[in-house]
């Protein structure tokens, strides 16, 4: 049985708000007190935060063949990547063709992409991500406050735009 942070037992085991034990105080936002007594954080699914195009093309805002169109995906909390059974990716819409932005790598709360400009690429009014674009192909993504709590890796669509156009059929420079 918990104490709560007023002294009174609490008899669901959770803990909330500030607590004195043997003179030390804590903060504990949320947490259920584990058999022996040990306090454990609970953990909520990791959720599609924002979609980000970053690095952004200079000038006219349009990639050009063997450039790379980078994305950002970051999630509401920390993030563990496990690439050991395959690599997430993202499906961007460029034109009328869907290519697949290659996973480059993750930090703290973020995942990044980067998709090739190819060869007949075109896309003058800016590409976009259709809803759940991002695909975990194989690899898992969970919290990181506790290793086991799977990412939801839904989303909304995040559409055309201007700020990322592509011509594949010009070279750079």
């Amino acid at each position: 049985m918990a104490v709560s942070s007023h002294g009174v037992p609490d008899p669901r085991g959770r803990l909330a708000g500030l607590f004195a034990l043997c003179g030390v105080t804590a903060l504990v936002l949320a947490g259920t007190v584990a058999p022996g007594g040990a306090a454990e954080a609970q953990s909520s699914a990791p959720t599609v935060r924002r979609i980000s195009f970053f690095g952004l093309a200079e000038g006219d805002s349009t990639y050009y063949r063997g450039e790379n169109v980078r994305i950002r995906i970051r999630f509401n909390q920390q993030v563990l990547v496990d690439v050991s059974g395959g690599s997430p990716y993202v499906d961007l819409v460029v034109g009328d063709e869907t290519r697949r932005a290659r996973f480059v790598r993750s930090a703290t709360n973020r995942l990044d992409f980067a998709y090739t400009v190819q060869e007949g690429d075109a896309d003058d009014d800016g590409v976009s991500l259709g809803a759940n674009a991002l695909a975990l192909g194989g690899a898992t993504v969970k919290s990181a406050a506790d290793s086991t709590t799977d990412a939801d890796p839904a989303h909304g669509e995040v559409g055309k735009t201007s700020a990322v156009r592509e011509r594949g059929d010009q070279g750079l420079g």
